[in-house]
C-alpha cells in the first residue's frame, strides 16, 4: 500500500511540473506581447505629434510664444492724415513752415533799393491756412544794435493775405528795403543808410510764434 501511494504522488508531481517546451512557448508569447506594446506606444506618439502639427502648424504649439519686439529700435510709423484733415485744413503750425530769404546780391551800392525774395514752404503733412500780409510777414534791417529800417513803419501791400498752402507748396513774396532809414509814417526824406554791414531779418508770424531767417548785406 505504501509503495502504491508513493508512486501516485510521484506521477502527480511529474504531471504538474511544466516542461521545457512550455517555458519556451511562454517566453516567446511574452516577448511578442512586449514588442507589440512597444510598437503601439511608438505609433501613438507619432500620431499625437502629427495631430499637433496639423492643428498648430510647423514651428507652433500650445506653448509657442511670439518673438519679443525691441520697442527702442522699432521706428514708429508716420501718421498719415485722414480725409477729414485733408478736406478741412486748419491753421499752419510753426514746425511745418519754412521761411527762406534770398538777395540778388549781398554787395549793394548805398542808397539803392534792396529787394528780398521770401519763400514760404509748407513742410507739414496737411494743407494749412496761412497769412502772408504785411501784418504777419515783416522785414527788419539792423546794424549792430541800431534798427535802421522796418516794414512795420513802411508797410507795402495788404495787411492780410490769407492763403491755403498745400503740402510741399511754396509761396513767393518780395519785401523791399529802400536803402533809407525808416520812421513812423514812412516819410520819404529820411537819411540814406551809410556804407557798412547790415542784417536783414524776415519773420513770419505763424499762430503764436514767429518763424524767422536772416541774411547779411554789405552797402558800399
Amino acid at each position: 500500500m505504501n509503495r502504491g501511494t508513493g508512486a501516485s504522488r510521484g506521477r502527480a508531481n511529474a504531471t504538474s511540473r511544466p516542461s521545457k517546451a512550455s517555458y519556451r512557448r511562454r517566453r516567446l508569447v511574452v516577448g511578442l506581447l512586449a514588442l507589440v506594446l512597444v510598437a503601439l506606444v511608438a505609433l501613438a506618439g507619432t500620431l499625437g505629434v502629427r495631430a499637433l502639427l496639423e492643428r498648430f502648424g510647423p514651428g507652433e504649439g500650445p506653448t509657442a510664444t511670439e518673438p519679443a519686439t525691441d520697442a527702442a529700435t522699432t521706428p514708429a510709423p508716420e501718421a498719415t492724415p485722414d480725409e477729414e484733415a485733408l478736406a478741412n485744413p486748419v491753421g499752419c503750425v510753426p514746425q511745418a513752415i519754412d521761411v527762406v530769404t534770398a538777395l540778388d546780391s549781398t554787395q549793394v551800392s548805398a542808397g539803392s533799393d534792396v529787394p528780398a525774395s521770401v519763400t514760404v514752404t509748407n513742410r507739414g503733412q496737411v494743407p494749412c491756412l496761412l497769412d502772408v500780409g504785411h501784418a504777419a510777414l515783416q522785414m527788419t534791417v539792423t546794424s549792430g544794435e541800431d534798427q535802421v529800417w522796418t516794414s512795420v513803419e513802411c508797410p507795402a501791400g495788404s495787411s492780410e493775405i490769407p492763403i491755403l498752402l498745400d503740402i510741399g507748396a511754396e509761396e513767393q513774396r518780395t519785401l523791399t528795403w529802400s536803402g533809407r532809414r525808416s520812421a513812423e509814417g514812412c516819410p520819404g526824406d529820411t537819411a540814406m543808410a551809410e556804407a557798412g554791414t547790415y542784417v536783414l531779418e524776415v519773420a513770419l508770424t505763424v499762430g503764436e510764434s514767429r518763424v524767422a531767417t536772416e541774411q547779411a548785406l554789405t552797402l558800399r
